[in-house]
């Protein structure tokens, strides 16, 4: 298992960012396999989503797609920067991190706007 972690602190255009995500990550077999730590009990569901996603869109070939297995350790953030979008973002780059990888279009957070741009 390798661990991954990322960090969205930013504030920008009246908005502000905030969420923290660490997990464990080890590929192979069919689908995702995912569940969650005693540090990881709010916003679950964004970070379903964004390993989810960071998982199908990790590699360029199928075969790159296998499943996996991910423990999320670890989810913080504030009642008022936090959402479960935030916390998808960080997770996303999280498990990418724990792969040493990055996707070749990258979702990102328009500060000025508050929009998330995540390619399809």
């Amino acid at each position: 298992m390798t661990k991954g972690k990322a960090r969205v602190a930013q504030a920008s255009g009246g908005y502000a960012y905030f969420a923290e995500v660490e997990l464990e990550v080890e590929l192979g077999g069919q689908g995702l396999r995912l569940d969650f730590g005693p540090g990881a009990t709010e916003w679950q569901e964004g970070a379903r989503f964004g390993v989810a996603y960071a998982l199908e869109h990790k590699g360029q070939s199928r075969e790159d797609r296998r499943g996996a297995r991910v423990r999320v350790l670890q989810i913080r953030g504030h009642a008022i920067d936090t959402t479960s979008m935030v916390v998808a973002y960080a997770a996303m780059l999280a498990l990418w991190d724990a792969l040493g990888e990055s996707p070749a279009r990258a979702p990102r957070i328009e500060g000025a706007t508050g929009i998330f741009s995540i390619p399809g």
